[in-house]
């Protein structure tokens, strides 16, 4: 098992207005997070494909101002989770706690007592209902906190961006 993680994510693959161009590698991050959210053990390298399915991989991702990702990857149930993986990561959060951040390492790689195994839960109506309520209070979040745009309209940014300001075609 092993984890990816990323940090502040929103700082390289978003978008500040007109400040920030959508280069080549913004799109190939968005296209590959796009991947992994539709179909997360088919990840293929360019020029090759491989018939096995890849295992899966949690991902962690930290960030100030997800409003400035790629819209669909903060849909409900793509890069956020959905409901079912809610029950996963609450798991692997326990797992976490239990072993210690310093020693996740560790317990991952070559460790004797294997790779760590998860119980699977059953999933009630009442436990859906709470990571349903949880996916829509981070969604809100995200629209209520807009720091992307309170930055911008904050910034001093000069004559950089004037005519892009005067249209208002400043996303």
């Amino acid at each position: 098992m092993c984890v990816l993680f990323i940090n502040d994510l929103d700082v390289g693959a978003g978008r500040m207005g007109g400040t920030t161009q959508y280069t080549m590698n913004n799109q190939m991050v968005n296209a590959t997070l796009m991947n992994i959210a539709y179909n997360p053990t088919n990840v293929q390298l360019p020029d090759m494909y491989n018939k096995e399915d890849n295992p899966r991989v949690p991902i962690i991702v930290t960030g100030n101002d997800f409003s400035t990702l790629y819209a669909p990857l903060i849909r409900d149930s793509h890069f956020f989770g959905s409901l079912r993986a809610r029950v996963y990561d609450d798991e692997v959060t326990k797992w976490i706690g239990e072993v210690g951040v310093e020693s996740i390492g560790k317990n991952l790689i070559n460790s004797r007592e294997g790779p760590p195994t998860f119980q699977k839960h059953a999933m009630t109506v009442e436990k859906l209902l709470e990571y349903g309520n949880m996916l829509v209070k981070e969604q809100e979040n995200v629209k209520r906190v807009q720091l992307a745009d309170k930055y911008m309209a904050e910034a001093d940014l000069g004559e950089a961006n004037e005519d892009a300001i005067k249209i208002g075609a400043f996303y």
